[in-house]
Formats: structure tokens, C-alpha cells, sequence
């Protein structure tokens, strides 16, 4: 059995990844710093785990279009099906 290796060295675009990262980060910082004063936190981390589960499956279905500059964005299919 092989160990498959990742080669970086024919220039493939990451950004895609990047975009999808800094979004994902982005948005729960956004709920953490707006927290309602009185809110109990359990309840407040329920909140961010289900938005953010929302936001993963609305990703998916974006990533699932196959679109052209998606595809360019990930650095080809194989890619932006990980």
C-alpha cells in the first residue's frame, strides 16, 4: 500500500480554501462578539454550532454546482470535492 503525497509544485490555486476559511472564522467571531448580555451560554453555543452547520451544508451545495471558476478557485475538481 502507497502513501499518497501532495504535490504543491504545478502552481494549483488555494484560495478557494482560503476564501471558505476565513468565512467559516469570520462568521463565528461575529456571533461571539454580538452575544446578547443575559444569554445563557449553553444555549448561545448550541446557537453557533447550528449556524455554522448551516453554513457548512450551504457550502456544499455551492461546491456541489461544479461550476468553471470554482473549479479554478480549488485548483480543479478532485480538489474542491475534499
Amino acid at each position: 500500500m502507497s502513501v499518497r503525497t501532495w504535490n504543491y509544485s504545478n502552481q494549483r490555486s488555494f484560495y478557494g480554501l482560503l476564501i471558505g476559511a476565513l468565512i467559516t472564522l469570520a462568521y463565528a467571531l461575529i456571533w461571539i462578539l454580538e452575544r446578547p448580555p443575559k444569554a445563557p451560554m449553553d444555549r448561545y453555543i448550541g446557537f453557533i454550532l447550528g449556524v455554522e452547520a448551516v453554513q457548512f451544508m450551504s457550502w456544499s451545495l455551492v461546491l456541489a454546482t461544479v461550476l468553471p471558476f470554482l473549479e479554478t478557485a480549488f485548483g480543479g475538481l478532485d480538489r474542491q470535492a475534499i
